[in-house]
């Protein structure tokens, strides 16, 4: 795993969101697996994929991008 490899002072943030998300994906998953399609579930979807962009991949990922390139 690179970050591990590189010993990226957040990995441990990271991988605590990873698996939240991961967590959060599986119940979607779920929900719709029990209540089928609707426009709530999308709407739900599109709300939780927003945050994870500006919650997650805007700051932490790009955090780690510019520790990798600092380390290179």
């Amino acid at each position: 795993m690179v970050i591990k490899k590189n010993n990226y002072p957040k990995f441990d943030i990271q991988h605590k969101q990873h698996e939240g998300f991961k967590d959060e994906l599986k119940q979607l998953r779920n929900n719709y697996e029990a209540k089928g399609e609707s426009v709530l579930l999308a709407l739900n979807i599109q709300g939780k994929m927003n945050n994870w962009w500006r919650n997650h991949i805007i700051t932490l990922d790009k955090d780690l991008g510019e520790f990798l390139l600092r380390k290179s």
